[in-house]
Formats: C-alpha cells, sequence, structure tokens
C-alpha cells in the first residue's frame, strides 16, 4: 500500500529574488545572471517583451537553488 502524502510543492526548490533594473542594463544581462531565460523572466514578471524592461523596475526572478 502506498501511501499519499498530498501534492509536492514543485517551488520548494526555487527562491524567489527581486532585482531592480539599473542603466543600461539588459533583460539579456539579467536573465544570464540569475540563469533564467528571457521568456521566464518576462512570464514572471507579466512583461510582453523584452523592451519593457525599463530602469527602475523590480523585477522578480525564480532563482533554482
Amino acid at each position: 500500500i502506498k501511501e499519499d502524502n498530498g501534492p509536492t510543492d514543485t517551488l520548494s526548490s526555487e527562491q524567489l529574488l527581486f532585482h531592480i533594473v539599473k542603466p543600461n542594463e539588459t533583460a539579456e544581462q539579467i536573465a544570464k545572471m540569475y540563469k533564467v531565460s528571457e521568456n521566464e523572466l518576462l512570464k514572471w514578471n507579466n512583461l510582453g517583451s523584452v523592451s519593457e524592461v525599463s530602469v527602475n523596475l523590480k523585477l522578480e526572478i525564480h532563482h533554482k537553488k
């Protein structure tokens, strides 16, 4: 008999971080810094394109531990 321990928390291996965009930073640079894709960065922050990343924007990063 297999015991059901309920749903697995898929976010347990991630750490939620925030990044404030600095002058001359690009979405590509920020994504590389945190080892995530640009698409993930855009999705997490409800952005339609990299052109929406602007100075002083607070970005949510789901960093893998």
